[in-house]
């Protein structure tokens, strides 16, 4: 079965901001989505992750709401 070139996955966290490791772990899943999928959304702090042509780096843009 071909996989979809756009879906959208949601994954609801707890905001945790007195530990560090809840930091390490958002960021890895953002990079995660953004690597396998072209791209993730942040929406606390709102940020948007894609990865670059190359799929080598991760480039970082604000989202102003």
């Amino acid at each position: 079965m071909p996989t979809e070139k756009r879906i959208r996955v949601e994954i609801f966290l707890p905001l945790r901001s007195d530990l560090s490791s809840y930091k390490i772990v958002t960021d890895w899943l953002a990079e995660e989505f953004a690597f396998s999928r072209g791209g993730s959304t942040l929406t606390t702090p709102f940020a948007g992750l894609f990865s670059s042509a190359t799929q080598i780096d991760i480039v970082e843009d604000a989202i102003r709401v």
